[in-house]
C-alpha cells in the first residue's frame, strides 16, 4: 500500500489551502488518515475479486460512495480530490490518457462534463448507471452527467455487480459494443446512443418511503395484486425483484446472484415464521432499496427503479450496457436519464431475442 499512501499524502498536501474537510475539521493528517483508510477499504473490495485492478473510472466510484459524507469547499474538488487519491502514484498507471487537470478557472458544470465524457469512454454504457435523475440538484447539469456534489444515492444494482467478468447481468446482450457520441459544438452536451424501448411504467405504487419499516410489506402486497398471475411462478418474480437479483455472502462485498437462502427467507417472512431466515431477507431488501420503487410495465414486467420513476416512462435496454436505464421523454425528440432499474425477465438478453432494432436516442 506504499504507493497509495503516497497519494493520500500528495492529495493532504495539495489541498492544504481548503480542498477536503469533514464539518469544520480542516486537520490534514486527519484527513490523510481517513482517506487512507477510505482507499485501503476500496482496495481490499477488489482484492481476490475479478474486479482486481481496476479502471480509473471504477476507483471514482468506489472512493465517492466510501468517502460518502465528506465535504469540499469547492464543487470541483469532489473530482480533483478523488483523482488525486485514485492515481496510482508514480506515474498513474493506467490513467495516462484522462486529460482534465485540476483549473480551478473552468466552471464546475465543465469539470463534472468532461468527467462524465471520460467514464463513457472508459467503462461504456455502463458508466451510465451512476447517473440518476436528482431533484435536489442545484447544478445545471445533463441528465447523463453526475452531480458530485450530492451525496451518492445506493440505487438497485449499483454495486460492483455492474463491472464483474462476467458481468451477472447482461440485458443488451454478450455481442453488442456501446456506441456514442456527443453534439453541440465544443462542449459536447448532447449524448447519442444506440438504444431500444422495450416497455413502459404504467403502475408505480403509492406507498410509504423505502426506508419505512413497513415497505417491504406493503411493497409484497403491491407486487401480489399487480404481478401477472399467469406467470409460471409470480413469487419467483416478486422476491427476486424486491432485491434485484442480488445476494451477498458473509464476509464479502461482491455480489452474486440470490440464490436459494434468500427464497427461503422470503418465505419465512411472508409466513412470520423463521426469524432469522426472515432478517436475512429483510436485510437484503435494505441493502437494495434505499431511493427505489417497485413498478409494473405495459407489457405486465415487474422492476425495481429509482424513486422518481413514473407512469410513462421508458424501460430502454442501451447497446452495450448491463442493466436496463428509464428515459423521459424531455420534448424535441430527446430524453433525460431517470436512473437504472432491474426488471424481472430482461436481464439476461431476453429482450434481445428476435433482433430489436436499436436506434439513436439522444440524452439531454
Amino acid at each position: 500500500m506504499l504507493v497509495a499512501r503516497e497519494a493520500v499524502a500528495a492529495l493532504a498536501y495539495h489541498l492544504e489551502d481548503g480542498g477536503w474537510h469533514r464539518g469544520s475539521n480542516s486537520d490534514q493528517s486527519l484527513l490523510a488518515m481517513l482517506l487512507g483508510r477510505i482507499l485501503d477499504n476500496m482496495c481490499s473490495i477488489y482484492e481476490g475479486s475479478s474486479l482486481h485492478n481496476p479502471s480509473l473510472a471504477r476507483k471514482l466510484k468506489s472512493m465517492a460512495s466510501l468517502a460518502r459524507g465528506m465535504e469540499a469547499t469547492l464543487p470541483v474538488d469532489y473530482i480533483y480530490a478523488l483523482l488525486g487519491v485514485c492515481f496510482d502514484l508514480p506515474g498513474h498507471a493506467g490513467c495516462e490518457d484522462f486529460v482534465l487537470q485540476p483549473d480551478y478557472a473552468v466552471p464546475v458544470e465543465g469539470v463534472y462534463l468532461e468527467t462524465a465524457k471520460y467514464l463513457l469512454t472508459k467503462d461504456g454504457a455502463n458508466a451510465l448507471v451512476w447517473t440518476s435523475l436528482r431533484l435536489d440538484s442545484v447544478l445545471l447539469l445533463l441528465s447523463w452527467v453526475r452531480d458530485w456534489t450530492l451525496h451518492d444515492v445506493e440505487r438497485p444494482l449499483d454495486s460492483p455487480a455492474i463491472f464483474l467478468e462476467p458481468p451477472l447481468f447482461s440485458a443488451s446482450g454478450r455481442n453488442h459494443d456501446f456506441v456514442w457520441h456527443t453534439t453541440g459544438g465544443v462542449n459536447g452536451r448532447t449524448l447519442s446512443l444506440l438504444a431500444v424501448c422495450v416497455d413502459m411504467v404504467t403502475i408505480v405504487p403509492d406507498t410509504a418511503s423505502p426506508v419505512h419499516p413497513d415497505t417491504l410489506a406493503s411493497y409484497v402486497a403491491f407486487l401480489r395484486s399487480n404481478v401477472d398471475q399467469t406467470a409460471t411462478d409470480p413469487s419467483d418474480v416478486i422476491w427476486r425483484v424486491l432485491i434485484a437479483d442480488q445476494g451477498y455472502s458473509s464476509g464479502n462485498s461482491i455480489p452474486t446472484r440470490a440464490a436459494v437462502p434468500l427464497q427461503e427467507g422470503f418465505h419465512e417472512f411472508m409466513a412470520h415464521a423463521d426469524l432469522l431466515k426472515a432478517t436475512a431477507y429483510r436485510i437484503a431488501f435494505q441493502i437494495t432499496s434505499p431511493c427505489c420503487k417497485v413498478f409494473i410495465t405495459q407489457g405486465g414486467r415487474t422492476g425495481l427503479g429509482p424513486d422518481v420513476a413514473e407512469v410513462g416512462d421508458g424501460v430502454y435496454i442501451v447497446q452495450g450496457a448491463n442493466v436496463p436505464m428509464i428515459l423521459r421523454e424531455a420534448g424535441n425528440g430527446q430524453y433525460r436519464i431517470v436512473g437504472q432499474a432491474y426488471v424481472y425477465g430482461v436481464m439476461d438478453g431476453e429482450a434481445m431475442e428476435g433482433d430489436p432494432k436499436f436506434e439513436w436516442v439522444e440524452l439531454v
